[in-house]
């Protein structure tokens, strides 16, 4: 965890507020004029005054009034007094209303004497405060300042201006409603002394306060909605020992430029609710001093913290984020006082968005169908909670690009989605029990518990094991046209163990990538899949082999085998049978060393290594092509198409139908139907083998040009013939003379007869065989007419095909 991280956990400093000052101004040597009227009249009436109109005129002045005789005065004209008191003693009463035009000013002598440029709104008695259109300005206004004292501000109109402090219960009970207009206060308390209650609600117009307590050592309430909106710089909510602050945001607006305390060392409950959005650009504290408590809910709201989100620092915390709610920080940590645990994020039907979730000590994380959002790469998220639950039905782990890890069991029910391009590393030995859905990215594992319990389903996407673990996954369900990679690290070993595996249509089983070449030991209880279905089965790096016959079912059962340069696919003796489509790669495919498996292939291009101890079978009309050493003991069987063994085929090949061809080696080749075609199809080429056992079918011969430019087959035992005739189809090329020689096949020895030998052209095209010592030659006596050789090829098509049509070959 880096430095900044750790700054978070540092203690607050400064939290503590002084206490507030309550009860009356001292005078200073002014002058206090009293209201007469027991109901309303002018402000601006001398008459109505009992020592004139109260006056700002310098030091010594008249600018002190009192109104406590239940009267109210009314103001409609800009006016300066000193300070003024509704409702000063107990049974007193006092009411000023400033109406539309009016703007009072409270101002403060030039030795700036705290007397001065304060209104009390109800001292020890009653006191209200009408702003009806026009503007009060001052330094401080005091609401309820005395024990059993009530004031309330009532503010339909107007503005409302304080260098100072609004003192919202400073001893009794003040209420301040506003319902239009804006006030713009320097700093706001709300239950600002011990025996005091404030509560300030604002349902329009603007709020706009540098500093404000909710709850600064009473309680204090705060409710923002409407059409209201608040600005802030910094706030606390529930600021020292035995306050209780509440501040509710609904539907509205309320941004904050510093930084926001809820429960400092009191008692503090922020609630954002119904649409509401909160913006703080710093710190975002829950419960900052040992002692206090601070609670956070926010309800189908946006919460975005520009800087951490501390839930119980020294003090213990609560989130409660639900409801469609978002919450956006650059890190989240919970921590809290014994017992654990003490602080907790609980969050419902949501989304989180931070670099960080983690904790100290004594802190619980849970969700419960929702998301989390990371937003940078982060090797310990979630580090130091007790507890992470993932509870509902599932929840949503976002990487985006970012790669995430946490050492930190997830507990619950839920089960866990992961999307994003980036990596999640899940490294703790996990119980959850609601499976797995891994729709992008990777999961990167180490145990066997890294996953909980319960079934794996993946889209296109990774799960990559960077230890020796064996993963028992109760089903696994690659979806339709998705593909899913397991892979290793180098020098280790994964196992997968599935009770079933389901693969969808066009689906991709992909094992190994780039580096990560360890060992996946696959096993499955159940395979479904469609028979001759579109997907693949691609290993790409490392080591796949069979714990069970699951490995041969799956091959059987896509349309395609991959085996990459350098990788290794072992069947493992566990299957009698193995049926595969396209076979492609250049890699190790083997099927063990013990069970004589036949392999069955229909088409395809492999250069690797094809090794087994039973045999492979050439079915369906397709084309395969076998360029690296295959060893097969029990040979290789051609029932239909075409196989071009281009490489050293360390086996026996028998020929039942289809076509042999190619430019590499066998051992006996056994031609019992079809043909053998030696080099490319429709190309010249050599062919080499130890025997040819010929029963019956044809070869097939390109003769080109020259006699180097022509099919030739090499024999190093001998030439044997089990048949009656034996006879060749002749493609020649343009350009062919008249009396060339072409070497067709060399041999050790034979047993044919000469005359056995036959021409099937029916093109015009002629000629003779011989022995020549140990080849057979055939020398062209007769060549088609060049416009006849377009007819000549088809007349050999032709021909080929009656022939084949008087076997029985297997269907593709």
């Amino acid at each position: 965890m880096s430095v900044r991280r750790l700054s978070v956990f540092a203690p607050l400093a400064c939290i503590g507020l002084a206490l507030f000052a309550v009860g009356s101004p001292a005078r200073a040597g002014g002058i206090t004029t009293n209201w007469l009227p027991t109901g309303p009249g002018d402000f601006m009436e001398n008459a109505n005054w009992s020592d004139n109109v109260p006056q700002m005129e310098g030091y010594g002045n008249t600018g002190f009034f009192t109104i406590n005789n239940g009267g109210e005065a009314q103001l409609s004209v800009s006016h300066e007094v000193a300070s003024g008191q509704l409702g000063q003693t107990t049974g007193q009463s006092g009411i000023l209303t400033l109406q539309t035009g009016s703007n009072l000013i409270l101002k403060r002598n030039d030795l700036e004497d705290d007397a001065y440029g304060t209104i009390y709104v109800g001292v020890a008695g009653q006191g209200a405060l009408n702003l009806t259109g026009g503007t009060l300005s001052g330094v401080d206004l005091r609401v309820a300042s005395a024990s059993g004292g009530t004031g309330s501000v009532t503010f339909s109109g107007g503005a409302l201006n304080l260098s100072g402090v609004l003192y919202l219960g400073d001893g009794g009970t003040g209420t301040l409603n506003q319902t239009v207009g804006v006030s713009t206060l320097s700093s706001a308390i709300i239950g600002a002394s011990s025996t005091g209650s404030g509560n300030l609600t604002a349902t329009g117009g603007l709020l706009d306060i540098d500093s404000l307590t909710v709850g600064g050592t009473g309680e204090g309430t705060l409710s923002v909605g409407g059409t209201a909106t608040l600005q802030t710089a910094s706030v606390v909510v529930g600021s020292n020992s035995g306050s209780t602050g509440t501040a509710t945001l609904s539907g509205t607006t309320w941004t904050n430029s510093g930084n926001v305390t809820v429960g400092g060392a009191g008692q503090g409950r922020l609630t954002i609710e119904n649409g509401a959005s909160l913006t703080v650009n710093g710190l975002l504290s829950l419960s900052g001093t040992s002692g206090g408590s601070g609670a956070l809910v926010l309800d189908a709201s946006t919460l975005d913290v520009g800087l951490f989100l501390t839930i119980g620092q020294s003090g213990n915390g609560t989130a409660t984020i639900s409801n469609g709610s978002t919450l956006t920080a650059d890190s989240i940590v919970v921590s809290g006082e014994s017992p654990a645990p003490a602080s907790s994020l609980t969050v419902t039907d949501s989304t989180i968005i931070a670099g960080q979730i983690a904790g100290m000590s004594n802190g619980s994380a849970s969700f419960a169908d929702s998301t989390i959002r990371v937003t940078e790469d982060n090797a310990a998220y979630f580090l130091g909670l007790n507890e992470v639950s993932l509870l509902g039905a599932s929840n949503t782990f976002d990487t985006r690009q970012y790669h995430i890890s946490t050492s930190t069991a997830l507990l619950g029910t839920a089960r866990l989605i992961k999307t994003g391009a980036g990596s999640l590393a899940l490294l703790g030995a996990s119980s959850y029990s609601g499976g797995t859905y891994l729709q992008q990215g990777e999961i990167v594992v180490n145990n066997a518990s890294s996953l909980g319990t319960g079934a794996l389903e993946m889209d296109t996407s990774e799960l990559r094991s960077t230890a020796t673990a064996t993963l028992a996954v109760t089903e696994l369900t690659v979806n339709a046209a998705q593909a899913a990679t397991f892979s290793t690290a180098a020098s280790t070993t994964l196992t997968l163990d599935l009770a079933s595996l389901d693969l969808g249509d066009d689906a991709t089983l992909r094992f190994g990538s780039a580096g990560n070449t360890g060992t996946i030991l696959f096993g499955a209880d159940t395979v479904n899949a469609t028979p001759g279905g579109t997907g693949i089965l691609s290993l790409e790096y490392g080591t796949l082999t069979a714990t069970d016959a699951a490995l041969g079912a799956i091959a059987s059962r896509v349309s395609k085998v991959f085996v990459k340069d350098g990788a290794v696919l072992n069947f493992n003796d566990q299957s009698s049978s193995v049926d595969i489509g396209i076979l492609e790669g250049d890699g190790i495919l083997t099927t063990g060393n013990s069970v004589q498996t036949t392999v069955t292939v229909r088409s395809g291009r492999f250069g690797g290594q094809l090794a087994t101890p039973g045999q492979i079978v050439k079915e369906g009309s397709g084309t395969l092509t076998l360029s690296g050493a295959p060893q097969i003991s029990d040979g290789i069987t051609v029932n239909a198409g075409t196989l071009l063994v281009n490489g050293a085929a360390s086996s026996d090949v028998f020929v039942t139908d289809g076509t042999l061809g190619g430019t590499g080696s066998a051992d006996v080749i056994t031609l019992q139907g079809g043909t053998m075609n030696p080099g490319e199809i429709g190309e010249a080429g050599t062919f080499t083998a130890d025997s040819l056992v010929w029963v019956d079918g044809d070869m097939v011969f390109d003769l080109g040009a020259t006699p180097a430019a022509s099919d030739q087959l090499i024999l190093t035992g001998g030439l044997y013939g089990q048949g009656t005739t034996y006879s060749f189809l002749f493609n020649l090329a343009p350009g062919a003379v008249l009396n060339t020689t072409y070497t067709l096949i060399t041999f050790g020895s034979q047993d044919i007869a000469l005359n056995a030998f036959t021409i099937a052209n029916t093109d015009g095209l002629d000629g003779t065989f011989a022995y020549n010592g140990s080849a057979l030659e055939f020398t062209l006596t007769a060549i088609p007419e060049p416009g006849s050789l377009l007819l000549a090829g088809a007349g050999l098509a032709v021909m080929a095909i009656s022939r084949f049509r008087k076997r029985k070959s297997p269907s593709a």
